[in-house]
């Protein structure tokens, strides 16, 4: 029995060596034309998702496991380089530049794909790898050092919060500078309903409970394009006018075998940056130390006497050792986790394939009860009916609840946490509450961040459908076209309750809100690619939308509870309804395209879009809007055999987009 014991002790002795055995991979990555330094080149571990980015210097740095083989070295616009790690310790690498970047075809405005060459404005594409293998809990997270030109700006609420993407700066200093997200072609709903808790409060206690984009599944994702500025998105309409993300899906495989995949990744998240503390001085005033608790709680700061260990009187009413506790803001904080596992199921035939997957999210913050839980069900099938007609449907069912997001701004947790007396024990705050319902806290009438936690209430959940359907007509080789409806309906409800005995409202308040969103665009497109000769071609396409767009919200706000144990509405001593009916839009366009191409190095490309708006007056609620780029490949001139230059090409566009406004706005 004994031996046994050793031997099993031995080999967890081994493994625990070889998890624990560790080693640092620096160096330097640089461009091989010219030698200058890449920053937010991708370094990762090959077959896995340990990895790190380039700083501004292009150097980096990477922890490696003993087992790890080959480092892998991605940027877009270069070629992707694999080197063996071997016994190295220091790797630099010069990357080179991919002519394939410029060659490749993309996916375009009302999703038409288009070779990048024949382009007279700037586009970025990314395939479902590149944002899928570390996996966020909101997907357009994933496009952080990839675009050149895009600003990401995360939201600090933790899992599933809101990111707000601006692509080549602010077009408006009072409107919405964020581009349009478009889904298998329909575009979505990406507004973030319950941004604030009513607008007395909006100032300083604001949650960020998501967007539209947050929804979305990276699993499913096939590709994703930035379309950078007007020109690029003019098809669109006004909406667009900061550029456009086109997102397409996939879709399952056209085989006669039955695919099953199964994929899982697990990450975890600590607080990279915390504010520099000093640990001289502790709670107090002036440099004094106080006999009497409640001359102690009447000052929170860390302003008080220096921290010499002497015995003190400590905020709970004993004496303690008056020292600091450097790690007591740290420790709030907790390791959070994100935990994805997806099923896929694929089966098709010559003419026939269907895609089913599902996805589990389950998150957990880095502050304490809080965390979120997401289930994506989407269903897609593709169908040949003939050699001429096809079809492709896709639903997609999303359901999210997430508890506990914390409230930014003055009255937001970091304000009470951040500003703990050095000499606090975090572990006395766990301790929330008084035998008469009130807050504890370590200053008289003053907050306690685990009673924001543990106590109240910040809860909210979503329920979401996209679907569409789309029939597929080829008349002729260089004439198609195809009819097109979707739809994205939103339901989210948000609960938020500030318990009896709160510092600002001791009677205790709350607000139980429902919004409902619902978008259906209905389109068609004819599109015409032929090839007139063998220098000149032409590409055209005219199309319509219907778009109408639907809000709807009520809620019941309460305060002075009754029952101090009972947020309901019967407790409330006050209560005022708010209800928003059902506010409708319609937007009737018209669009087309054209582009001219002569000897595949010069495109000449123009779009006009006229749209009518129920929103405007009669007499004006029709305006129309162009666009024009030229793209010219003058390679062909200068070096027309490829031997210094592979590419070079110069593009220049203009665009004029036109603008309506909210529904009921004309007084």
């Amino acid at each position: 029995m004994k031996s046994k014991l050793l031997m099993v002790l031995l080999l967890f002795l081994g493994g625990a060596g070889t998890l624990f055995a560790q080693r640092v991979i620096t160096g330097t990555v640089t461009d091989k034309t010219d030698g200058s330094v890449i920053p937010g080149v991708n370094v990762i571990v090959k077959g896995t998702t340990t990895g790190t980015t380039t700083d501004a210097n292009g150097t980096y740095s990477i922890n490696l496991s003993a087992n790890a083989k080959v480092l892998e070295f991605s940027f877009v616009g270069m070629k992707t380089k694999d080197v063996e790690i071997g016994s190295q310790t220091h790797i630099n690498v010069a990357m080179e530049p991919s002519s394939l970047a410029l060659q490749e075809v993309v996916v375009t405005s009302l999703g038409i794909s288009r070779k990048k060459r024949a382009l007279g404005y700037s586009i970025t594409q990314l395939s479902g790898k590149d944002v899928s293998t570390v996996k966020e809990s909101n997907v357009i997270n994933s496009l952080a050092g990839r675009v050149a030109g895009v600003v990401l700006t995360t939201s600090p609420s933790g899992p599933g919060g809101g990111t707000r993407v601006i692509i080549r700066g602010n077009n408006s200093l009072t409107g919405n500078n964020q581009p349009l997200y478009v889904v298998d072609g329909i575009p979505i709903d990406n507004s973030g309903v319950g941004s604030a808790n009513g607008s007395t409060t909006a100032n300083y206690r604001r949650t960020d409970y998501g967007t539209g984009i947050s929804d979305i599944n990276p699993d499913d994702i096939a590709s994703i394009t930035v379309l950078k500025g007007p020109n690029a998105a003019a098809l669109y309409g006004s909406r667009a006018s900061n550029g456009a993300i086109i997102i397409t899906t996939k879709k399952g495989k056209m085989n006669n075998r039955l695919g099953v995949s199964i994929l899982s990744s697990t990450t975890f998240q600590q607080p990279l940056l915390l504010p520099k503390f000093q640990n001289e001085y502790g709670q107090g005033s002036d440099g004094n130390t106080y006999t009497d608790v409640n001359d102690l709680k009447s000052h929170g700061g860390s302003w008080g006497a220096k921290m010499d260990g002497s015995s003190q009187m400590y905020w709970t009413g004993e004496k303690r050792p008056y020292v600091a506790q450097p790690d007591n803001v740290k420790d709030f904080f907790q390791t959070g986790s994100n935990l994805v596992n997806t099923l896929v199921l694929e089966k098709g035939s010559e003419n026939f394939s269907v895609r089913f997957s599902y996805t589990n999210n389950h998150a957990t913050s880095i502050l304490p009860n809080a965390g979120l839980d997401k289930n994506n069900f989407d269903l897609r099938a593709v169908a040949h009916l003939s050699k001429k007609l096809s079809v492709d449907a896709k639903v997609t069912y999303f359901k999210q609840k997430a508890e506990q997001r914390p409230y930014m701004g003055s009255e937001g947790l970091m304000a009470y946490t951040y500003v703990i007396p050095r000499n606090l024990d975090i572990n006395d705050l766990k301790d929330y509450q008084n035998p008469d319902y009130s807050a504890r806290s370590y200053v008289n009438n003053g907050g306690n961040p685990y009673w924001i936690q543990e106590h109240d209430i910040n809860h909210d959940g979503r329920n979401r459908f996209i679907g569409f359907a789309k029939i597929n007509y080829q008349f002729t080789s260089w004439l198609s076209a195809f009819v097109r409806i979707g739809t994205d309906y939103l339901a989210q409800n948000i609960n938020y309750v500030h318990q009896y005995g709160h510092w600002y409202w001791p009677k205790g308040r709350f607000r139980y809100s429902k919004y409902n969103i619902t978008e259906t665009n209905g389109d068609f497109l004819l599109m015409f690619n032929k090839q007139i000769n063998p220098k000149w071609k032409v590409t055209a396409n005219f199309g319509g939308n219907m778009r109408y767009h639907t809000f709807e919200y009520m809620s019941i706000f309460g305060e002075n509870f009754k029952i101090p144990t009972k947020a309901t509405v019967a407790s409330a001593g006050n209560l005022v309804p708010a209800y928003t009916p059902l506010e409708e839009k319609r937007v009737n366009s018209l669009y087309g395209t054209a582009t001219v191409s002569f000897d595949n190095f010069v495109y000449l490309g123009v779009t006009g879009r006229n749209d009518w708006s129920s929103t405007l007056p009669e007499q004006h609620w029709s305006y129309f809007y162009p666009s024009v780029s030229l793209s010219v490949l003058i390679n062909k001139f200068i070096d027309p055999d490829a031997k210094i230059l592979d590419y070079l090409k110069v593009r220049g566009s203009w665009a004029q987009v036109g603008g309506d406004t909210g529904p009921y706005q004309l007084n």
